[in-house]
């Protein structure tokens, strides 16, 4: 879900960027500008396809590769958009009342529930191509 709506945020930019004159068209949405942050998670999608494309030959050169983007286009932007977000979570923890809602929540607690299952997604998907490049590595023969 916050894959989507990040995407859905940063389409007019995007479209601007490319050239295209669709951008004109989301114009019209009353969508709040993206931030840094979210363009530079964005890119945690190309490190996703080089997890995927280490797969099927036990690749551990494009494994490390997945591992490197995933902490750096993934975790660490993330982690920044909790950091962020804090301020506004703490003002809503306080006063009870929030000014913006998705789908009948506060928008603060919606955008931060979805920055915490995004960071445990980064976190798993590590944890786990960690274990495979263990796996991958070839074992040592023992000389007599």
């Amino acid at each position: 879900m916050f894959g989507v709506a990040v995407i859905v945020r940063l389409l007019p930019g995007l479209t601007a960027l490319i050239g295209l004159p669709i951008y004109k068209m989301f114009q019209k949405w009353d969508i709040p500008a993206p931030k840094a942050w979210e363009y530079a998670w964005i890119v945690s999608l190309v490190a996703a396809i080089f997890g995927l494309k280490s797969l099927p030959k036990n690749d551990s050169l494009v494994l490390k590769q997945f591992l490197i983007g995933t902490v750096v286009f993934g975790i660490l932007p993330v982690f920044y958009g909790l950091v962020e977000l804090f301020d506004d979570l703490m003002l809503y923890y306080q006063e009870k009342k929030s000014s913006l809602h998705i789908l009948g929540y506060p928008a603060v607690l919606v955008w931060y529930l979805c920055l915490v299952i995004c960071l445990q997604m980064h976190v798993f998907g590590i944890y786990f191509s960690v274990n495979l490049l263990k796996a991958w590595k070839p074992k040592e023969k023992k000389i007599k």
